[in-house]
């Protein structure tokens, strides 16, 4: 059920832009942008494989933290390149788009600024749930998120007058859903994290460079196969 609802929120988002005006100019917008915040993405995918791999006790879990954020950090920075005129540089100069499309994409953009981050959050805490066996947890997340996403798809979209373009629209709901949804399982996981902490297991020799040497083939995996 989790694949399949993730699988259906682009088609869900789409079928709505498909219906605004000037659908095709904003399902490029929409599309482009979607695509590069993808790309950007792809390096906190693997966070949940890295936890149940590596976190053990209560160092392991807060080196695997601090990990977690650099990446959720940098990534961020990334996002925020992309909006400014470096971005419009790449865009506009390099891949050669129209002016006007470059900065629709730039402004849609702005909105997936949180979306990397909360799906780094979400995948670390899904790890700690996968060690735990509360899989059933993970489900409810995602039925959180597309409940979501499909609430604020309908209310904005239905807005009257409404500020934002139909790609904006698309971009803040997929961002709210995922911060619903990482929100929630941060909060389903306490329980689990209280119980790594307490673990009673030998003292962990995890560093930062054991972490990267582990991490950086699965996040390069996770690139390639975009």
């Amino acid at each position: 059920m989790t694949w399949l609802l993730m699988a259906f929120e682009g088609v869900f988002v789409t079928g709505f832009i498909a219906r605004s005006d000037s659908s095709s100019y904003q399902l490029a917008t929409f599309g482009l942008s979607f695509a590069i915040a993808l790309i950007l993405e792809a390096p906190v995918i693997m966070f949940s494989t890295a936890v149940t791999a590596l976190v053990e006790d209560l160092k392991s879990l807060h080196k695997m933290r601090w990990f977690t954020l650099h990446i959720n950090a940098a990534v961020f920075c990334l996002t925020f390149i992309m909006t400014s005129s470096l971005g419009f540089f790449l865009l506009h100069d390099i891949f050669h788009l129209q002016e006007d499309l470059c900065l629709s994409v730039q402004k849609t953009l702005l909105f997936f600024l949180p979306w990397a981050p909360a799906i780094g959050v979400r995948r670390f805490y899904q790890g700690i749930l996968l060690q735990a066996q509360q899989t059933r947890l993970i489900a409810k997340g995602t039925l959180f998120r597309f409940l979501s996403l499909l609430s604020t798809c309908s209310f904005l979209f239905f807005l009257i007058p409404n500020p934002l373009s139909s790609s904006e629209i698309g971009a803040f709901a997929l961002s709210f859903a995922v911060v619903v949804e990482a929100l929630f399982i941060r909060q389903a996981s306490a329980s689990s994290v209280e119980r790594v902490k307490k673990k009673n297991a030998p003292p962990s020799t995890l560093t930062y460079k054991k972490i990267l040497s582990f991490y950086w083939p699965l996040a390069l995996t996770s690139c390639i196969s975009l």
